[in-house]
């Protein structure tokens, strides 16, 4: 049953986890074609 709950979780959180990350990647190349990237930001691209 825990299986089944997690999963149930997961999939209702994709369309926001994927505006989270679109909206993430977007800022990280805003800053990078202004300012030098971190490793930690390089990294998460």
């Amino acid at each position: 049953m825990a299986l089944k709950e997690w999963h149930s979780s997961q999939v209702r959180n994709i369309p926001g986890r994927i505006d989270n990350l679109k909206t993430s990647l977007s800022a990280l190349d805003g800053k990078g074609d202004e300012d030098v990237l971190t490793d930690d930001e390089v990294a998460d691209l």
